[in-house]
């Protein structure tokens, strides 16, 4: 780790994503608390976030392609710049007196232009980790980041219960966008030591950005075992999206009618574990990949039955709140561990899997797939909640969650991809 930040690129990159990260943090917390406070709608919820999932999906594959093409840190700051800038109309706007039903409005309009920004940023990240620090640096740098998340998560999510329970809504949307500005201006100042080498692009393929596009997905099918991968995250994220954004926060917030607090401790609580998480598996030797990412996905299931359980017990006056309550948090501990162990692991074998010249549009793609569906499955967890209960959500996606958790370990093609990952050599070039 002491190695990775005297690199001073990965530093700040480290700093600037820790910067914008909190704002970013307090301000889904708030909104998604504002909107559920207006309208004591699941799928009211589910629309905002769908729409930020659903519109990233569109344009990730064009992003992928324009990842490839462009200067990677270029990307990284002005899109920030777009970010910061897009919040400070938009409080601005909300400032000017709109009403509540408006500004609900403007916050589903303002997502639309953050996905699309997110869509470049997100994978532009991912792509550019590898040329910052080199491949035999990825591991380490990616439980640095999952650190960066543990991080902001716990201060954005204190902070954004206090600063929208005292002075509102606007005042998210301001602090959020300094973040997004102070986290370009750090980025601006990152330099790349490891050259990439694109190969397997004729010339005629560069003339277009669908030939360039076609290329990465023949890159994704032919690549044995990728999709199967990719299948099982898509059905990972259909459950784990819905349960964990819309939810958890329905169940206090609405179901439970809990105070702001009591929802920032369960999701900060996810963030320690995940910080902790972090550092260990960061420096781990991870002898056998395929085992180490199903043992941490056998404890987020773990975890989500449980959850569903206590949940169902609590809300039909069968248990104590408060042994609810421990409880939850001790389960929450359990699938953010779960999640680290299999996010840092699997992420760390893609990025080495996937050829250099192919990793933006891999990602992007990997991404559209896994978000389009999560939108639909968005839509469908509100409308759930809406009309049957938030009970019956939760257990039905924690079900679901198991089958799909006992297909991994039947999969010989994504096991089979995980334990044939090599080591990636790169050539490191000085730039001054």
């Amino acid at each position: 780790m002491k190695k990775l930040f005297k690199n001073r690129s990965f530093t700040l990159l480290f700093a600037g994503g820790l910067v914008s990260n909190i704002g970013n943090e307090l301000f889904l917390f708030a909104v998604g608390l504002y909107i559920l406070d207006i309208t004591g709608s699941g799928l009211s919820m589910s629309i905002f976030i769908a729409l930020g999932f659903g519109f990233k999906t569109l344009f990730s594959p064009v992003a992928g392609v324009l990842i490839d093409r462009w200067n990677k840190v270029k990307i990284l700051y002005i899109t920030d710049f777009i970010r910061g800038f897009l919040f400070v109309t938009a409080g601005i706007i909300m400032a000017s007196g709109i009403s509540p039903q408006e500004s609900i409005i403007l916050l589903y309009i303002i997502t639309i232009f953050l996905a699309i920004n997110v869509a470049l940023f997100e994978p532009a990240v991912l792509s550019a980790v590898p040329e910052i620090v080199g491949d035999d640096m990825v591991q380490v740098a990616t439980g640095a980041q999952s650190t960066v998340m543990s991080i902001q998560t716990v201060i954005g999510l204190l902070a954004g219960a206090i600063i929208y329970t005292i002075l509102g809504i606007e005042w998210v949307i301001a602090i959020n966008a300094l973040s997004f500005l102070l986290s370009g201006f750090s980025e601006m100042f990152i330099k790349t030591r490891y050259k990439i080498e694109r190969k397997g692009i004729t010339e005629e393929n560069k003339k277009t950005v669908l030939g360039d596009f076609k290329v990465g997905i023949n890159h994704l099918i032919n690549k044995e075992g990728l999709i199967s991968y990719v299948l099982f995250t898509l059905k990972l994220n259909i459950i784990y999206i819905p349960f964990i954004f819309v939810g958890i926060p329905f169940l206090y917030n609405t179901a439970l009618g809990r105070p702001p607090i009591e929802l920032a401790n369960v999701q900060i609580v996810f963030a320690v574990s995940a910080f902790i998480g972090g550092i260990v598996i960061g420096q781990m030797k991870i002898k056998n990949t395929f085992l180490a990412v199903g043992k941490g996905f056998s404890l987020i299931a773990i975890g989500f039955v449980c959850m569903a359980i206590i949940s169902y017990l609590v809300i039909n006056q069968h248990i104590n709140y408060w042994v609810f309550y421990i409880v939850f948090l001790l389960l929450a501990a359990t699938v953010s561990m779960g999640l680290t162990t299999a996010y840092i692991i699997m992420i760390t074998g893609i990025t080495k899997a996937v050829d250099p010249e192919f990793r933006g549009r891999t990602f992007s793609t990997i991404r559209a797939i896994n978000q389009s569906a999560a939108t639909l499955f968005l839509i469908i967890g509100g409308l759930i909640i809406d009309f049957l209960d938030i009970a019956t959500f939760l257990i039905s996606a924690s079900g679901l969650l198991v089958v799909f958790i006992i297909q991994f370990f039947k999969s010989k093609q994504i096991k089979k991809l995980l334990d044939g990952i090599q080591n990636r050599g790169v050539k490191e070039i000085i730039v001054d």
